[in-house]
């Protein structure tokens, strides 16, 4: 328990969403900010993310892109440059696919429905496999889930899916 709760405040440490220097937060402050995370998030459906995956691969003052692909698929990504003046999309990048001689597997209105979507939250990264999990990094852009909300309940302390995670509360784990 104890290198669980390390592991859960160092994680908090580095990705907290806090304006607060992280030097000056408390373990209860950490460990505060993620519960009500969990629970603003815990009963939010996400299912028209499902098989899906999407998130922010670089942002500044003009302009996000977004990594977007199928979940569970090997399939190449696409880009897509979201204009933050115009508040529009402005350009569906395929070269990965073209280069890989794949058709594309989503059309514009389903990228454009997605990145809409995934916008009314303020997360890096949200990802939905096929049987409902999330997989969330709510704290920081261009780095993987540091949380895992199952679909139904298990007895398992500890998940490997992709990256190992930890239990936490509820159907909520943590990434160690």
């Amino acid at each position: 328990m104890k290198k669980f709760l390390s592991i859960s405040l160092f994680v908090l440490a580095l990705f907290s969403c806090n304006q607060k220097s992280n030097n000056r937060m408390t373990s209860e402050e950490k460990t505060n900010n993620l519960d009500l995370f969990i629970k603003k998030y815990n009963q939010t459906d996400f299912s028209e993310f499902k098989n899906a995956f999407v998130t922010i691969r670089q942002k500044d003052h003009n302009e996000v892109i977004y990594l977007i692909h199928k979940f569970e698929n090997s399939l190449p990504v696409y880009f897509v440059t979201y204009d933050l003046q115009q508040n529009s999309i402005t350009n569906i990048n395929r070269d990965l696919l073209k280069k890989s001689g794949i058709e594309d597997y989503y059309t514009d209105e389903t990228i454009s429905n997605l990145v809409y979507s995934f916008r009314k939250y303020d997360f890096g990264l949200l990802g939905v496999d096929s049987n409902n999990n999330v997989f969330i990094n709510p704290f920081e852009i261009n780095t993987p889930a540091v949380l895992l909300r199952l679909s139904s309940k298990t007895n398992e302390k500890q998940l490997k899916k992709g990256y190992t995670y930890t239990h936490y509360k509820d159907n909520w784990y943590l990434r160690d």
